[in-house]
């Protein structure tokens, strides 16, 4: 009898070890999805937030755009002795790096033409005002001569 409630004891026991064994498993995958969900929006935000030396205190979207109202300079909240000249001399050097910093490498290449004009020395209806002018001109000319 002792050797049953020994036997069932051991089982239960094992049962519960199993079923512990198996939630640390569980808990085990939580956190390794958890560890990388992390690392990404680590990621994330170590891109957002860059270099100071490199992007010119620019605040970047998730997109790698700037944010131009986001970055910290952008204040259009002049001082009182500071005019709309003096805030664009602040900022346009910053803004020029910048921008040339987000143009792609390379040449640029026209796509598309611009619509043609027509030739108003060549267009029919010009030909046709001129065909008709130099009939009136010759019959008039003609009916000068014989009349």
């Amino acid at each position: 009898m002792e050797s049953e409630t020994i036997q069932r004891t051991l089982d239960l026991i094992l049962g519960q070890l199993g079923t512990v064994t198996q939630q640390i498993r569980d808990t085990q995958g939580e956190l390794t999805d958890f560890r990388r969900q992390t690392g990404e929006r680590l990621d994330n935000i170590e891109r957002c937030m860059g270099d100071p030396d490199v992007d010119h205190r620019f605040v970047f979207d998730d997109h790698g755009r700037t944010d131009i109202l986001a970055s910290p300079f952008f204040d259009v909240h002049f001082g009182n002795d500071e005019t709309a000249d003096d805030y664009v001399d602040r900022i346009l050097y910053r803004l020029t790096l910048a921008i040339e910093a987000q143009i792609p490498p390379g040449r640029w290449y026209i796509v598309n033409n611009p619509p043609s004009s027509s030739n108003s020395a060549t267009s029919p209806a010009t030909t046709t005002q001129r065909v008709a002018c130099l009939l009136v001109a010759s019959l008039s000319l003609l009916a000068t001569f014989f009349c």
